[in-house]
């Protein structure tokens, strides 16, 4: 497979294979976890999130989704121990973006939810 992504030089492909080859050199690693980036990296998006939540990596599925800005769905897969905590740095990294595209309105309403309300004001 390599070779012929080096053929059409697809280099984030190359990157994906070379990436996946060092971690599976790792112990412990499931195949599911890699066939689920595979999917992300398709834009497979939905069922990469199933996959990592279905091998146990759900914060995984979390912060794919925070990466594309699709909010909603990262909100999907915060949970677990660490819930609450996930859900406050979500809603700050919104708040962030919100920021940066010049959408006050949205960035203080999530800044408040996120219960910091001085970087609101």
């Amino acid at each position: 497979a390599r070779k012929a992504f080096i053929r059409v030089k697809d280099m984030a492909v190359l990157d994906l294979i070379r990436a996946i080859e060092r971690q599976r050199k790792g112990p412990g690693q499931e195949d599911n976890l890699f066939v689920a980036e595979i999917l992300a990296h398709q834009g497979r998006y939905q069922e990469a999130a199933r996959l990592f939540a279905k091998v146990g990596h759900p914060e995984r599925a979390r912060q794919m989704f925070a990466d594309l800005r699709m909010w909603d769905e990262a909100k999907t897969y915060s949970g677990g121990a660490a819930g609450g905590e996930d859900m406050a740095d979500l809603a700050r990294k919104q708040a962030e973006w919100a920021e940066e595209t010049n959408d006050w309105r949205a960035a203080v309403d999530t800044y408040v939810a996120a219960g910091e309300v001085g970087k609101a004001i």
